[in-house]
């Protein structure tokens, strides 16, 4: 099999070309300001188009954008380029323009909390996910310079490995924000380290939710959810080559800029980890990069994904291919891993000398000084030691397509025939949200004893009734293309069932500035009415505090007991127990025998005195952190198919009194969750079945 080239230009009168092989070890483009170099470069990504390679385009200005305008056919012919070639161009090359927190082009969104499912080995996830913490730290404002900001690293890094090895996807920074607001058990263990006092995770948490509103949720949130397949045009029907160029522009500032970079290339490189190949099957392609990985001491979030990459991308297929004015500019580490540099012209001392401080065992080495001012536009020194032991004078060749800077408008004329394609992959959380509020407040006026009928109605969220289940497993189905093309299964069976909860009214006297205020507040708690766990009930999600379970059946002073042991960040001794709680030595060690056979506390010897833990710490005081809004009930008639409820209302009148400070409980309705059960078959017998919540439509796979 002959091998694959790529026509560069000329090199003296000879056509000049280049092994796609060897793209593998990477190539940069250096050259001051109209040398010439951002040409070649996308001489290179149409080299690679026409043999069907697609690239990924980091577009800082907005000159690789230009890419999807074709060149005139006349000008193109008289420089000697292929007219098969352009026509290929036209006809089999597709080139789109996506733009963050913008619809002037395709809106593309980002989700760092998405991990990647496939198993890889524990070196590799390990740079990975340091690579995701460290980039939201610093975007959540986190200087990693300084103590609060090493911390925040430490604990989002330690809730991201805990989600990937318990398979368990963060998916959102609502997400993320209450998984560190309700840190516990084991994992509370290990972040606890790095927390210096309770004010400083409430301000990781603040931070965090800030993520969730204005822009910054449209670049989580807008468009396109980026996945690479996507953008590499794997799921394209046409099968046409992709160059998908990322326009950065619409970006606000720097730091979202590197936070879209880094977020990109650790998809690409979690991407490749799963889908090795020994042929130069993607070209990834950064213009501009100085700022990305600069030489100085500075590290931007980018650059230790970047240096990462271009490590091991070789090995696995992965072309990078770089541009920068200023070589100088560049890490060292960086320039080590590019097996091909095409030097254009230079006139900055420094950066001459950087480079022949590099290049000086090579032949005509020695004439750079002299040689790197004089280069015209479009000529440059190529090193290239897979291809000859001399540099190699290169003349870049001609465009097949134009040579422009676009504005957004113009990328916003170019794109709008191109949206409708990918409107199927939005992602669906922004419009929801409109959709939720308005059925918020529709659901609010059923919230009266005119609108719920009957002293009995059973109620819950609002949840799928029987026909929207059926509707929900149809479209759950599993498909041929993943979500489109034919259904490869059919619906064996929908089994509905009920859950039994507690719901109870608590009246909370709350304070202010230490005032406390005359009126009550009203809350509903939810209790699991079989297993007693305390549940954090949004419509969208279900939170279920475990240790709860085991607290119901105490009495009054056990129950002190165990909020004094839990609710301390630190072991706890017996007499400063005794000053918390204000109970009697004899009481106090009474009820730590009764916690320690039950398993919610435990002790260590500190010298020769007893200090006592839990290791399962529920340390949430406010009950305005678990009530739900009365405003998401509605009626439902379950036709007296009612499960029994194991949890007594006077355990959990005990709790609520004793657990959250001046509150007392009013009133007690048993409430009924619907879950689902549905079956599958396929042509060939085999059966899948899942689980669906039916308030939040969350669903889970069952294993028998």
């Amino acid at each position: 099999m002959s091998e694959i080239t790529l026509n560069l230009g000329s090199s003296g009168s000879k056509p000049f070309l280049y092994s796609l092989n060897n793209l593998k070890k990477h190539f940069i483009s250096l050259g001051s300001s109209g040398s010439g170099k951002t040409v070649l470069t996308k001489v290179l990504i149409e080299e690679c188009a026409l043999q069907k390679v697609p690239s990924i385009v980091i577009d800082v200005q907005g000159d690789l954008s230009s890419l999807i305008l074709h060149g005139d056919k006349e000008e193109i012919l008289k420089h000697n380029l292929s007219e098969e070639n352009y026509n290929k161009f036209k006809k089999d090359i597709q080139v789109n323009i996506f733009t963050p927190i913008s619809s002037k082009g395709i809106p593309i969104s980002i989700n760092p909390l998405k991990l990647s499912q496939q198993k890889v080995p524990e070196e590799e996830i390990i740079p990975i996910l340091h690579s995701i913490a460290n980039a939201i730290t610093k975007l959540l404002g986190y200087s990693l310079t300084n103590d609060k900001g090493k911390s925040a690293e430490a604990i989002l890094y330690t809730v991201l490995k805990n989600s990937y090895d318990s398979k368990n996807n963060i998916n959102s920074f609502d997400n993320l924000a209450n998984l560190v607001d309700t840190l516990d058990g084991t994992l509370l263990e290990e972040v606890t380290p790095f927390i210096s006092n309770e004010n400083e995770l409430k301000n990781l948490v603040k931070k965090i939710k800030y993520m969730t509103v204005g822009e910054k949720r449209l670049l989580f949130q807008f468009g396109v959810s980026l996945d690479i397949d996507l953008l590499l045009g794997k799921k394209d029907q046409d099968k046409k080559t992709n160059i998908s160029v990322i326009y950065l522009n619409t970006l606000n500032n720097q730091d979202e800029k590197e936070f879209f970079i880094t977020n990109l290339t650790t998809e690409l490189y979690q991407w490749m980890l799963s889908n090795p190949s020994d042929k130069v099957q993607c070209a990834y392609v950064i213009d501009e990069i100085a700022p990305y990985i600069p030489a100085t001491s500075e590290k931007p979030m980018t650059k230790s994904i970047l240096n990462l990459l271009f490590k091991q991308a070789r090995k696995y297929g992965i072309s990078c291919i770089i541009a920068t004015q200023n070589p100088g500019d560049i890490d060292y580490k960086a320039f080590a891993q590019f097996g091909s540099w095409a030097i254009g012209r230079l006139s900055v001392k420094q950066d001459i000398k950087k480079v022949e401080n590099s290049l000086k065992t090579l032949a005509g080495a020695q004439d750079l000084i002299s040689t790197l001012p004089k280069l015209q536009a479009g000529e440059f020194l190529l090193f290239a030691p897979d291809i000859s032991k001399s540099l190699i004078k290169l003349n870049s060749r001609w465009l097949y397509t134009q040579h422009k800077t676009l504005n957004e408008e113009q990328i916003k004329e170019l794109t709008k025939d191109l949206k409708k394609k990918f409107e199927k992959y939005y992602v669906d959380e922004v419009k929801p949200t409109l959709k939720h509020k308005e059925q918020e407040n529709k659901l609010i006026k059923l919230n009266t004893e005119k609108d719920v009928p009957g002293k009995d109605a059973k109620l819950f969220f609002h949840s799928l009734n029987y026909k929207e289940a059926m509707d929900f497993a149809t479209k759950k189905r599993k498909k041929m293309f993943w979500l489109f093309g034919p259904a490869l299964e059919d619906v064996l069976d929908v089994k509905e069932s009920l859950h039994p909860f507690v719901m109870a009214k608590v009246g909370v006297k709350e304070s202010f500035l230490g005032i406390s205020k005359p009126e009550l507040n009203h809350h509903n708690l939810f209790f699991d009415g079989t297993t007693g766990d305390i549940i954090k009930a949004t419509s969208r999600k279900h939170k279920h505090f475990t240790q709860t379970s085991k607290l119901l059946n105490l009495t009054d002073n056990q129950l002190s007991v165990a909020r004094a042991v839990m609710m301390s960040r630190k072991p706890i001794s017996v007499p400063d127990i005794v000053r918390k709680t204000h109970l009697s030595q004899a009481t106090v060690s009474k009820a730590l025998t009764v916690l320690l056979d039950q398993a919610i506390v435990k002790f260590k010897r500190i010298d020769k005195y007893k200090q006592w833990f839990s290791l399962n710490p529920f340390k949430k005081s406010r009950i305005n952190y678990f009530s739900a809004k009365p405003g998401l009930l509605i009626h439902q008639n379950f036709e007296g198919r009612l499960p029994n409820v194991n949890v007594a209302t006077k355990d959990i009148s005990q709790f609520v009194r004793t657990w959250f400070k001046n509150s007392q409980m009013e009133e007690k309705k048993i409430v009924y969750l619907p879950i689902y059960r549905i079956t599958y078959t396929n042509k060939k017998g085999k059966i899948r079945t899942i689980q669906v919540n039916g308030a939040t439509k969350k669903y889970q796979k069952l294993h028998f």
